[in-house]
């Protein structure tokens, strides 16, 4: 049977895998998150069939670096869902690590994910050994694509923009009483994060000054004061949009940007290619 690298970088709402086979090639693909969360009897049995296709052509070495996975009980829920898709040679590991491990090289250091989500994580001896944030869009993610897109939709109903930028707005995102809804005891998390998106091609310092309070929230709230080894690595979506914006702020703070990356899975790939099955 032929052997493969199996490694997956799984969020909240998506995975992206890579499968690294004896000779290097790298095949990606995409599922739905494989959030501790999800994993129920039901769900195990409906991936099944799916995971067949692999174990029967394959003998996997399986990296998992999952969104919820920092918790040992969870760790240990998803290595006994992959025990059941017939795979035992498994690691699992928080998303954090991951992307720690997409920007740097080194044993020790800062990684800061600004995705849907928000979080720092400090990596000692490549494991993650503090977090600061993460608290969750209800609670927290300052600094996130979900956190700006709520700044967003906030500004709107108070009537804070101009009235050209409001119209704008308006005609990109759905009128006032649809993103009062949007907002409200339920949001709808993949909308409110997909506002930074959606707002792409609409810049103007009103919408920057928005990107500038968020940015600076995360900042303020979460970076750390004390630390004498300033080297950050950003990850995720937003902070990769937004990125000049993060290094000149992260760089008032003496802190030093070391690299910026949009999906972790790529650089994921070339860290387990370079060593051998």
């Amino acid at each position: 049977m032929k052997r493969a690298k199996l490694i997956a970088d799984s969020g909240g709402t998506k995975t992206d895998w890579v499968l690294i086979d004896e000779l290097n090639n790298c095949h990606y693909f995409t599922t739905d998150s494989y959030h501790p969360i999800h994993v129920t009897n039901d769900w195990i049995q409906e991936k099944s069939s799916f995971w067949l296709d692999y174990t029967e052509k394959y003998e996997l070495e399986v990296h998992f670096f999952g969104a919820g996975c920092l918790r040992e009980e969870n760790q240990l829920k998803m290595l006994a869902a992959f025990e059941q898709w017939g795979m035992r040679n498994v690691s699992v590991k928080s998303d954090i690590l991951a992307a720690y491990l997409a920007t740097s090289n080194q044993e020790n250091g800062y990684v800061a994910i600004l995705g849907t989500g928000s979080v720092i994580g400090r990596i000692e001896n490549r494991e993650v050994s503090e977090i600061f944030g993460g608290l969750g869009y209800l609670k927290g993610d300052e600094g996130s694509g979900y956190y700006f897109g709520k700044l967003i939709i906030e500004k709107i109903i108070a009537g804070h923009f101009s009235k050209n930028t409001e119209k704008q707005l308006i005609e990109l995102l759905g009128h006032k009483a649809l993103l009062i809804e949007k907002l409200g005891d339920s949001p709808d998390k993949s909308f409110v994060a997909s506002i930074s998106f959606l707002l792409k091609d609409l810049q103007n310092e009103e919408l920057l000054a928005v990107h500038l309070e968020n940015a600076m929230t995360f900042i303020n709230l979460y970076l750390p004061k004390t630390e004498q080894n300033r080297k950050i690595g950003i990850v995720g979506s937003y902070g990769f949009s937004q990125g000049r914006l993060f290094n000149d702020l992260f760089q008032k703070e003496e802190w030093n940007v070391v690299k910026l990356v949009e999906k972790p899975i790529g650089e994921l790939a070339k860290c387990f290619m370079k060593s051998t099955l």
